[in-house]
């Protein structure tokens, strides 16, 4: 396949790509979350060309083909989750606040 024959499929081998990517969390999703508590995530995405992975805890898996190669990588940032709980905490400590001092939660 040619260059530009290639770059004229990238919306239907990206659409595939985030499709099997999508299957592929959803099914362990719950898994983690039954280990790790409640957890954000976002849609998958296809990088055409290079991506530098800052130092988090990453795994990242390199996968060669007769067509090319391609990384298929898992991102965990546990920051968000943790700042989510501890502003949970804060919102739960006002409503509990003025519950006490006899007043309505708006």
């Amino acid at each position: 396949m040619s260059q530009e024959a290639a770059r004229g499929s990238r919306d239907e081998y990206t659409g595939l790509c985030q499709e099997i990517l999508n299957v592929a969390v959803g099914q362990t999703i719950v898994d983690l979350e039954r280990h790790l508590g409640d957890l954000t995530y976002f849609p998958s995405f296809v990088v055409f060309g290079e991506i530098i992975f800052p130092p988090l805890l990453i795994a990242r898996v390199p996968l060669a083909t007769a067509k090319g190669s391609f990384n298929c990588a898992f991102l965990l940032d546990m920051a968000k989750p943790k700042l989510a709980q501890k502003l949970k905490k804060i919102v739960e400590g006002f409503s509990d606040n003025n519950e006490a001092d006899g007043g309505t939660p708006q």
